[in-house]
Parts: structure tokens; sequence; C-alpha cells
């Protein structure tokens, strides 16, 4: 046994000793494998890897007045190159009109993905087109609160001034870029703008209901107009929380792109005259039983928002969740 422990040993070939022969093999000629390896410091070395630079963060308030400086810039800029109205019948040239909205959206866009990437919370990849995670039921609930939203809040919206508000309509065209614009342009950019990007960031610092709420407000200050400023804001509010529960923007496009639809058929058959619900309604009691059920669905509807968006809050997840939650 004695021999054995000997034989082992002189040979360094026991259990473990498979270091101390890599060692002297690559310190051969220099003595110990200790000494191969101080006297080696350049093969020991491994060779340094560049770190990346650390991202700078702005405050939210920093970016978000960046971002509607930006949209108010373009706007102006865009108006001044592009948009062209008739002194006669008072219409936006269809293709002048697409020119100019395309313009200060993709501008906007383009400046508030670079923002909220560099200085943000944006993930790397915030903006999702799923078609997957598309529920129809959730569109169909989702454009039945919309409409009922609108119709709750128009006794707010009759305190302003209809004189911007015509304005407006009348500088809108009847024909195909006018339509383009209305129904495809205006929902795809706005919402990549508003909720793709921009309520994305702020729920990445302030949470699912902050978040959208911030998000929405600067929805409808972009609008200008009191009323659909204040419009805005609420749909806003819809659709962002429509984006988190499905998970995927065509949701909120879709139902952002019906709305203008039907607004924009309103028009048409109106002849650009502005009419609240209450106005088409030849019996005022029917109008009001109506819109007292209204008003209960929003005030459920809404209460439900928010302890969902609190729950999602007080979870602490970053993951939209896929759209196969039960409707509002």
């Amino acid at each position: 046994m004695g021999e054995d422990k000997d034989r082992n040993g002189q040979t360094g070939t026991a259990p473990g000793g498979w270091d101390v022969s890599i060692s002297s093999s690559v310190g051969e000629g220099t003595g110990s494998g200790a000494a191969a390896s101080d006297s080696t410091p350049a093969a020991a070395e491994e060779p340094a890897v560049a770190s990346a630079p650390e991202k700078v963060r702005y405050p939210q308030w920093l970016i978000l007045l960046a971002i509607v400086g930006v949209c108010i810039i373009s706007d102006v800029v865009s108006s001044i190159l592009f948009l062209k109205i008739h002194p006669d019948t008072g219409f936006a040239d269809g293709f002048s009109l697409f020119l100019y909205y395309t313009v200060k959206l993709t501008v906007s866009i383009a400046f508030a993905w670079w923002i909220c990437r560099r200085h943000g919370n944006l993930p790397a990849k915030p903006l999702s087109f799923s078609l997957r995670k598309t529920n129809p039921t959730l569109i169909l609930w989702g454009l039945v609160l919309v409409i009922i939203t609108s119709m709750v809040i128009e006794p707010l919206l009759e305190i302003f001034p209809n004189e911007y508000l015509e304005k407006m309509y009348s500088s809108v065209g009847r024909g195909g870029w006018a339509m383009l614009t209305t129904i495809v342009m205006a929902p795809l950019l706005e919402e990549i703008l508003f909720r793709g990007i921009l309520q994305q960031n702020l729920t990445g610092g302030f949470g699912k209901l902050k978040g959208i709420l911030m998000a929405s407000a600067v929805f409808g200050l972009i609008h200008m107009i009191p009323q659909q400023a204040i419009n805005a804001f609420f749909i806003g509010i819809i659709l962002g929380y429509l984006y988190v529960r499905s998970g995927s923007l065509v949701t909120p496009i879709i139902i952002h792109a019906l709305n203008n639809a039907i607004a924009f058929l309103v028009l048409i058959l109106s002849r650009g005259d502005v009419k609240f619900t209450r106005e088409m309604f030849t019996n005022e009691t029917f109008y009001w039983i109506i819109y007292g059920v209204c008003c209960m669905v929003f005030i459920l509807a809404g209460w439900n928002l928010l302890r969902e968006l609190k729950k999602l809050d007080r979870a602490g997840t970053d993951e939209l969740p896929v759209g196969t939650a039960e409707p509002l």
C-alpha cells in the first residue's frame, strides 16, 4: 500500500492531479506549476471587454414636454407646407390633407421613438401588431363603450361654443383622400404614437393606471379644440386600457378606425352641421332613459377598468396580458 502511494506521488496521476500536470506542461522549463503561473501573467489574463455606455434617463415631464412641443411644431410646419383650404368650398384638398396629417404624425412618431428609447422607459420591442392577440369580443365591447362614453360626456361638450368645431368640420374634405386620412392614417399613426410609444414609456415609469391617464391627457391636448380634446381624453383611456388588455395595437387601431368612420359618416349625412345626440331624438323622455342607461354602463365599466389596472400595478408585471380575458 505504501508503494502505491509513493508511485502515485511520483507520477502525479492521483485523483485531483490533472491541474498539476497541465500547469507543468504550460510552464515547461520554468520549474514548478506555481512558478510557471507567476512567470507568465500575460497568458492568464483575459482581454478586456468594453462595456456599453450607460443609458441616460431624462425626467418624464421633460420627455412629455418635448414630445408635445415637437407635435405642435410639426403641425404648424406641415400645415404651412401642405394644407391648402379652397376659399370657395372651405374644404381642404384631399391629397394635401393626407400629406399634412401623415408628415406631422410621422415626424412626431420618429422623435418620440428616439427620445423614449434613448432617454425613457420604452422596452426593446414596444410595438405589437399581433393578430393572434386580437379578441373580436373585446373589440365589440370596446366600440360599444366608446359610443356610450361619447354620449355620456355630450352635456359637458355642449358648454363650449361650436365655432371652432364647425371650422374644423368645414375644413375636412369629403373625397377618398379625406376618408383615407380619417379612417386609416389617423387611427394607425395616432395609436402608434400615443399608445404604442408614449403610453408604453409612461407605464414603464409610473405604472399602468397613471401611464394611461397621462398619455390620454396628452392625446386630448394635441387635439386642441375643446370638444375634441375632452372626447379624446376619455376615448384615449378606453383605448389605452384595451391595449393593455389585448397586448396588441390592432385592437385600439380597429376601434379607433370604426369610431372615426361613424363620425365621418355622420359628418357627411349632416352636411357639416354640428349635431349632438339629443338633437337626433324626437322624444326627449326616451333620450333621457337611454342616457341614464348609458351612464350606468359607463360607471360600471369605468370602475372595472380602474380595478383591473390597479390590480396589474400591484402585481408589478411588465408583460402585457394576452387578450383572452373577459370583456368589459
